[in-house]
């Protein structure tokens, strides 16, 4: 959801730089609309460098979508070990959302963007969607407090589609987007002991 920043004492490698411009790119013109010669001409590197660390642009974009997957779920892990758990912690990942549209250039959920372009799945786009959709539904399912399993389920899968939505609207909305569904997380989740967990202050 944020981006790394590189500092000067860490100097991005060649395949941090050829991911940081392709995730640029992505973000800003869709997957189908970027070539590899752009993101190569973004990125400074020689044709060779990127080939040697991405054989096809099919590897590319599953490793961008691998990035952003497992930096989603370390702001998710460190929300965890601030303590933050139920609806509360639930809430912390709609925050963290509206958060990232807040942002100048936001360009929306890479994850929504790249399903809604039906890439094709030789590289294995689709396997890493529905990993990340997998381990956000099972984080929803074990934060509600319900003791049937089938209704856990379900309202998990309703609290996704209600994300989804709000980061659909976000690209028109922006985090307002999210200001509208806050009734509605209490309804499914339950409100947070303490309300708002005030995550999109402090991000």
């Amino acid at each position: 959801m944020t981006a790394h920043v590189h500092t000067a004492q860490e100097a991005p490698s060649a395949r941090e730089r050829i991911l940081d411009a392709a995730s640029r790119l992505f973000a800003e013109h869709g997957v189908r609309a970027v070539g590899v010669a752009r993101v190569i001409s973004e990125a400074g590197v020689a044709k060779a460098t990127l080939y040697a660390h991405f054989p096809s642009k099919d590897d590319l974009v599953r490793a961008y979508l691998e990035r952003q997957a497992e930096r989603s779920e370390r702001e998710i892990e460190a929300l965890e070990r601030a303590g933050l758990r139920g609806a509360r912690l639930i809430r912390a990942v709609f925050d963290l959302a509206a958060n990232a549209a807040a942002q100048d250039r936001y360009a929306g959920c890479c994850f929504i963007a790249a399903a809604a372009e039906h890439l094709d799945d030789s590289g294995g786009v689709s396997q890493v969607l529905a990993d990340q959709r997998r381990s956000l539904l099972q984080r929803f399912d074990r934060c509600l407090d319900e003791d049937d399993p089938r209704s856990r389920d379900r309202t998990a899968r309703q609290l996704m589609a209600l994300l989804d939505g709000a980061k659909v609207a976000s690209l028109e909305e922006g985090a307002a987007a999210f200001d509208a569904v806050d009734p509605l997380i209490d309804l499914l989740a339950g409100p947070s002991e303490t309300g708002s967990t005030g995550v999109r202050a402090q991000l």
